[in-house]
């Protein structure tokens, strides 16, 4: 397991997993987890970041080897970086969007931004509505802030998508801002839509299949049923046996930040 805390604002790593091999060498091991340790540090130097307070620890497993202690380096530097704010006080994390890492959206990268010109580590990769052509060039906290909407013009969801064309709740425009200008978007086969409910934006929980729907439980089995229009017979069935989180057709999951229900839509290539 391994965990780092950047001393000067606070930020903690936990739970990175390494395997390594019983077999393995303890002062062999011992040395490689030190030049983790050393690299870390060094890499988050280079980026005019301060010191890092890191320790390592290789679990039981599989050889490390020099790719290995690398890869740790760079991980430990990549989270620190995008959970530390630009100038010491903003932030990229965002309650619509939460986890845009896991869907995919927001991607480690050493490419400068394109509104701050800083190299942050992360990059937005999701749809972009603008004049401009701005794949994977603008970092989370442009997003977050709203200078990227401000200064490139750039939005990241439809407005028009939000509330489904007003097949869902209507919301005020200020929620539609903040959803379309301020919130990292999410990639579907169609037309992106963000689920409306008590008045408000949803928070988005990711795409899912099959399995995902089911690890959430009958409310979301229930409300993708819903929102195909099919009765609880064997066309659904089929249809939900066919849910891909990576393919198609495949479901997009929210959660209503007022009340705390399950709703969302599905589509297909």
């Amino acid at each position: 397991m391994l965990r780092a805390q950047e001393g000067t604002i606070g930020i903690e790593v936990t739970e990175m997993f390494v395997p390594t091999s019983e077999e393995f060498p303890p002062i062999a091991r011992e040395n490689y987890q030190d030049q983790a340790v050393l690299l870390a540090q060094q890499l988050h130097l280079e980026l005019g970041g301060p010191p890092l307070d890191v320790a390592v620890l290789f679990s039981p497993g599989t050889p490390v080897t020099k790719k290995t202690v690398l890869s740790v380096a760079e991980n430990i530097v990549a989270v620190v970086v995008a959970n530390t704010p630009p100038d010491g006080t903003r932030e990229w994390k965002n309650d619509g969007h939460p986890d845009p890492v896991a869907n995919g959206v927001l991607v480690p990268s050493e490419t400068s931004c394109v509104r701050c010109g800083e190299k942050r580590g992360w990059v937005y990769t999701g749809p972009v509505y603008a004049i401009g052509e701005y794949d994977g060039c603008i970092c989370p906290w442009c997003i977050a802030d709203g200078t990227a909407h401000e200064q490139l013009g750039a939005s990241f969801t439809d407005e028009d998508g939000i509330g489904g064309e007003g097949e869902w709740d209507a919301v005020p425009t200020p929620v539609l801002e903040e959803v379309a200008h301020r919130t990292p978007g999410f990639a579907g086969w169609q037309q992106e839509r963000w689920w409306t409910h008590c008045g408000d934006a949803a928070q988005f929980l990711g795409c899912v299949g099959q399995n995902e729907l089911e690890a959430h439980g009958s409310e979301a089995v229930a409300a993708i049923r819903r929102s195909t229009g099919l009765d609880d017979g064997p066309e659904w069935r089929r249809f939900y046996a066919a849910l891909n989180k990576n393919g198609s057709p495949r479901a997009y999951l929210f959660r209503c930040t007022a009340c705390g229900a399950l709703g969302g839509y599905q589509d297909c290539d």
